[in-house]
């Protein structure tokens, strides 16, 4: 089951920042922070920039970064081996009217998190929403983070208790630099060469599975225009940032789901639908589209996946020109593989990832296929989706087969044949293909 939003970040940060955060905002992410990566020699380094006029950035008045949570994961062959989060933070003592030599803390020290794993949920927040009395500590703010550069004799001071305060002192002075990239977060190291590093918003749910742009809406907050403490904090989107260029898929390249997969493009064909109802016979069905790095097949009827199988071949291109023997194999070793583009996802809107590292894409040109093939050369791509993967997905009228390419480079699809189940395909190949168009009828 997915964890809420608001209960992952929490988790992500210390027991302490509880009180200090307060009610998240529910206010609409009316601004938008670029998140930016850099790497070399396998050091990297992560940005925010929340700075007006930026490219990717929107920010309508907002007092900069107020709490994160994020991953890095690598692709490609490179791999996320340590991960640090890098806000600054301090201490401060002060002199009120009644009150000598109190203490305090400022900036992002009362939570932060280097992450459960190497670059997974990186975390800090500052104590924003914790009301203090005059003449008592409290936590103190850093306005302008991800804006401009700083440091904590200068900004503005946000502890109620310094309101009237005579003497602030820091215990160390901190400073911060706002790049062209923005204000440095967080940094690592990585093992590997010729990948993608990606960072993303990332609020705990799905990270620790290395799955990119898990959340990056409902992670980051910021101090809103005319925020004073200890008011509300708002959510804002948070644009991912990746090395190289060209970015890394966001998603399992394969799809099995009940509900209509909206991050799988648009339908390919028409709908294959029953013959007889709750019996389960359907036509089989060849269908040709206009080339695709992105779409779906829905197949209506009656499925039980606990004991059907569900076959898919598909015509794939690279360039226009059916792919051959070698390109076919360089996409299953992805398909059948255990990173992010590897596995189903079974919901549909690329957040989950079911059987990673499991063989269920078979290169015809290559023979040894777990079912007979009625097609010969037409199709170079088997999808053979066996009971134990698709047990999680339950009895169902609808079921939509995605394919997503669109981050392979070259790489479409242009056409697909739903095929009968294992057990008729012998009877299939002794006779005409005529007799594939009388459909099937299902195991229930």
């Amino acid at each position: 089951m997915r964890r809420s939003k608001q209960l992952c970040l929490l988790a992500a940060v210390d027991a302490v920042a509880l009180g200090g955060l307060g009610a998240f905002a529910t206010t609409a992410h009316a601004d938008t922070v670029k998140l930016n990566i850099t790497q070399s020699g396998g050091n990297y380094q992560v940005y925010l920039d929340d700075k007006a006029g930026d490219p990717g950035v929107v920010n309508t008045g907002n007092l900069g970064l107020a709490t994160f949570s994020i991953s890095v994961v690598g692709s490609g062959g490179e791999t996320v081996t340590k991960s640090t989060q890098l806000t600054k933070s301090f201490t401060y003592s002060f002199n009120t009217t009644g009150s000598t030599n109190s203490h305090g803390s400022g900036g992002f020290d009362l939570s932060s998190s280097n992450g459960s794993a190497p670059g997974v949920v990186i975390a800090a927040a500052q104590g924003t929403a914790k009301p203090q009395a005059v003449g008592t500590a409290g936590e103190f703010s850093i306005v302008g983070y991800g804006i401009s550069s700083g440091n904590n004799l200068t900004i503005p001071n946000t502890d109620p208790a310094l309101q009237a305060s005579t003497v602030y002192t820091p215990s160390k002075t901190v400073s911060w630099t706002q790049t062209s990239l923005g204000v440095e977060i967080a940094s690592g190291t990585y093992s590997g060469s010729g990948g993608v590093l990606e960072v993303f918003g990332d609020d705990g749910s799905l990270g620790a599975s290395g799955m990119p742009h898990e959340n990056d809406t409902s992670s980051i907050q910021v101090l809103p225009a005319g925020w004073t403490q200890p008011a509300a904090i708002n959510f804002v989107t948070a644009t991912p940032g990746f090395t190289g260029t060209v970015a890394p898929t966001q998603q399992p390249i394969v799809c099995l789901s009940n509900t209509l997969p909206t991050k799988y493009g648009a339908q390919l064909g028409t709908p294959i639908t029953s013959n007889g109802g709750s019996n389960g016979s359907y036509p089989g069905v060849t269908q040709t589209f206009s080339s695709a790095t992105q779409g779906f097949v829905q197949v209506n009827g009656y499925f039980n996946p606990s004991n059907d199988h569900e076959d898919y071949f598909y015509d794939v291109q690279v360039n226009g020109v059916q792919a051959t023997q070698a390109q076919i194999a360089s996409l299953i070793a992805l398909i059948n593989g255990t990173t992010a583009l590897g596995g189903v996802d079974t919901s549909g809107a690329g957040t989950s990832q079911k059987a990673a590292g499991t063989t269920f894409a078979y290169n015809v040109a290559a023979g040894g296929l777990p079912i007979i093939d009625p097609f010969g050369s037409q199709y170079n791509l088997l999808l053979d989706f066996p009971t134990s993967l698709l047990g999680t997905l339950g009895v169902t009228d609808t079921l939509n087969n995605g394919l997503d390419l669109s981050q392979e480079a070259g790489y479409s699809v242009v056409g697909v044949a739903v095929v009968p189940e294992p057990a008729t395909l012998g009877l299939l190949a002794l006779g005409s293909l005529g007799i594939f168009g009388m459909g099937r009828r299902r195991r229930i």
